[in-house]
């Protein structure tokens, strides 16, 4: 499973070179100790791990009065973890670990394009299968399981169906070249 810490580090990282308070303060910013659980007093850490693993590098900047600060930069071995990380974190069912997936699709674009629509397509077919398999059983066995357990299959083939459904805009959007276009406006409106 992807470490979604990791992901997000890189993620940012990817986006610009930051230094760790500009991370932490983008990691508040988009909201991701809420809804990815990523803890910002971890961030320190996996910086340092994240370059002694050769996946980042750094150096020493000063700005004005303030002190020196590191900032990072995503190396080719980082780009390549990274997209390694999202089409983990792509594949993997939101039933079982919401944040990770949600982060595949948060991050996409920072995945090589080709394995992410690929890591897209098998979910896509995984997510068909199951809601096959869970449409069938609820048919076959409707009338031998209690009223309560077949609102919870109805509900289960409910979510699987937007996950698809979530999956399929997905995959139109980077096919179509517009998720690339509508992150480098919004890449651009950031860096000016």
């Amino acid at each position: 499973m992807a470490n979604k810490n990791d992901l997000v580090v890189l993620g940012l990282v990817f986006e610009q070179d930051r230094y760790g308070y500009e991370i932490i303060q983008e990691v508040k910013r988009r909201d991701f100790e809420h809804w990815a659980n990523i803890n910002p007093a971890s961030i320190y850490n996996h910086l340092n791990k994240l370059e002694k693993a050769g996946a980042l590098s750094s150096r020493t900047e000063k700005v004005g009065n303030s002190p020196e600060r590191k900032v990072y930069s995503l190396t080719e071995e980082g780009r390549q973890r990274l997209s390694e990380l999202v089409v983990k974190a792509i594949a993997t069912p939101s039933h079982v670990d919401h944040a990770i997936a949600s982060l595949g699709i948060a991050f996409v674009y920072c995945a090589d394009e080709q394995a992410a629509l690929g890591a897209i397509r098998n979910k896509i077919a995984v997510l068909e299968g199951v809601t096959g398999h869970l449409s069938g059983e609820c048919g076959e066995y409707k009338e031998q399981i209690p009223l309560n357990w077949l609102l919870l299959i109805e509900s289960a083939i409910a979510h699987v169906k937007v996950e698809q459904d979530i999956m399929n805009q997905l995959k139109e959007t980077i096919e179509s070249g517009a998720l690339t276009e509508s992150i480098d406006r919004v890449l651009a409106s950031e860096g000016s």
